[in-house]
This record gives C-alpha cells, sequence and structure tokens, in this order.
C-alpha cells in the first residue's frame, strides 16, 4: 500500500501524524474548543507544537477541559498547583495568561456574542483555501492574523501574538495550509464546505469587519497620500471580499473620515465614500 504524502511537518511520530490526519485544518466552531486550542497554541510560544500535543491530555486534566468558567476562578493555590504540574509547561506567564484569557473570554461573551463569531469573522467565516506547493510558500503570518491579534488583545487576552493566532488559524481550519500534494488538503477542503457558515448575513457582516479591521492596521501611522494608495489597494485586492473599483479621492475620503479612529467610524467613512455596508462586497 502507498505511503500517504503528507505534510513534512508532521512527520516524526504517530501522535504527530494522526494529529495532522484528523484534526490540523478542519474547520472548529465550538465556543469551548476554540478557548482551550487558543491556550494551547499560547502555551507553545518559544516550543514546537510538538512538545505541546504529548503534553495536550495532561492540559485538559489540568484545566478543567478548558473550561473558561472554571478556569476564570482559579486562585492562587490553583496557580501554585499548576507551576507544580509536570505535566504542562510550567512558566508562570503563560499559565497566568490563561487564567486572564478565561476572564477575557467571559467578558467578550458576556454579551451574548459567541468566541466562535467574534473569530471567524477574520476570515469572512469561509476557510481560506491556499495552495501552497511547498513548505517555504507558507507564512508565519497574515493580514488576517494580524488583525485577529490586535482584536484579541484589546479585548484583554495574552500570548496571542499574530505568529500564534496564523498557527491557531491553521490549526481550527480558518485556513487550508495543508500542502497541495497532502491528500488532506482536498479532504479539509471538502470539510470546509460541508460545514459553511450558511447565514449569508452574518457572512456579510464578517467580511464588513475584517475590511474594517484591516484598514485600521494598513492606514495606522502612515502618511496621509500612502493612506490613500493603501486604503485603495486593500478594497480592491482583499482576498474574500472581492474587487470593486475605488478612486484614490474615494479613498481619500475614506482616509478623510476614519483615519485611526474606531472601526464603526471606519464603516461609516466606507459608507460616505460611495460603499454601504450592506453592499455585496
Amino acid at each position: 500500500m502507498p505511503t500517504m504524502k503528507r505534510c513534512p511537518w508532521c512527520e516524526g511520530f504517530d501522535l504527530y501524524r494522526e494529529y495532522h490526519d484528523r484534526e490540523w485544518g478542519v474547520p472548529l466552531r465550538d465556543d469551548q474548543a476554540l478557548f482551550g486550542l487558543l491556550l494551547l497554541e499560547g502555551a507553545q510560544a518559544g516550543l514546537s507544537w510538538a512538545t505541546i500535543l504529548k503534553k495536550r491530555e495532561n492540559y485538559r486534566r489540568a484545566f478543567d477541559n478548558f473550561d473558561p468558567v472554571l478556569i476564570a476562578q482559579y486562585d492562587d493555590a490553583k496557580l501554585a498547583a499548576l507551576l507544580a504540574d509536570p505535566g504542562i509547561v510550567r512558566n508562570r506567564l503563560k499559565v497566568a495568561a490563561a487564567i486572564q484569557n478565561a476572564k477575557a473570554f467571559l467578558a467578550l461573551t458576556a454579551n451574548g456574542q459567541s468566541f466562535s463569531e467574534f473569530l471567524w469573522r477574520f476570515v469572512a467565516h469561509t476557510p481560506i483555501q491556499n495552495q501552497w506547493a511547498a513548505m517555504a510558500e507558507v507564512p508565519a503570518k497574515t493580514i488576517q492574523s494580524e488583525a485577529m491579534s490586535k482584536a484579541l488583545a484589546s479585548a484583554g487576552f495574552k500570548f496571542v501574538g499574530s505568529t500564534i493566532c496564523y498557527a491557531f488559524m491553521q490549526s481550527c481550519g480558518m485556513v487550508n495550509d495543508h500542502l497541495t500534494t497532502c491528500p488532506r488538503h482536498a479532504e479539509a477542503k471538502a470539510q470546509s464546505e460541508l460545514t459553511a457558515y450558511g447565514n449569508p448575513a452574518t457572512q456579510q457582516l464578517g467580511k464588513n469587519y475584517l475590511l474594517m479591521d484591516i484598514l485600521i492596521i494598513k492606514i495606522s501611522g502612515m502618511q496621509d497620500e500612502d493612506c490613500i494608495r493603501t486604503v485603495a489597494n486593500v478594497i480592491q485586492d482583499l482576498p474574500h471580499i472581492g474587487h470593486i473599483e475605488i478612486s484614490l479621492e474615494k479613498a481619500e475620503a475614506i482616509v478623510e473620515h476614519g483615519r485611526l479612529i474606531e472601526p464603526a467610524d471606519i464603516l461609516q467613512a466606507i459608507e460616505d465614500a460611495g460603499f454601504p455596508a450592506s453592499a455585496d462586497f
């Protein structure tokens, strides 16, 4: 029987191959599962995913099955117990961040917003299907992961840098980064279609929010002329929003109304420039 030509990063031991074959790149939309994955990705910082994967069940036990309600209540005694647990990475900053992130999770979802919807908006609720032929082509971070990182940090989360966020996006299927030579690429794509977020209104809202986040990142600190051209380029070229024509004059209107201000104001600026929020980007 021929051997599967997997993505080369997973070769080395059976647990890694099994994770690659069954989990990596499969769309994940459950709030608690996403929180647990983000906790593990934060624990990985400066280490390898293989190290964390081998300890994952220990983390699940130590952190109450990644229940943010329970984790948010951890006191100094529990913190000390975690730092004495040889089954996890005993880094005080990372353990403290897990507790802080549980509190941030509860605050974020207190108004009824799901953690899944908050996170998936950075890809407009639709997995990005990349077409990498070699590992050297796969990025360590993207503008989407940068937007997610900034949003999570603003919400009080720790250990959520852009590189961590991109690894998280790869794991939970927001991007399909299996190499095209790997059979899992086509399988992950099919799974993403089966689990597609079916609400067009929510998809459109995700596109609008993604556009706002990326505009904020792109124009912060630029000179006006650079801002104008960047806005024009982003709106024209951004994947999953599509191509729309925008003149430099309209881009200037967006900059004038939206530079270095809040997302809602930038959305209003886009509307003022001639692109209503309800438009099919």
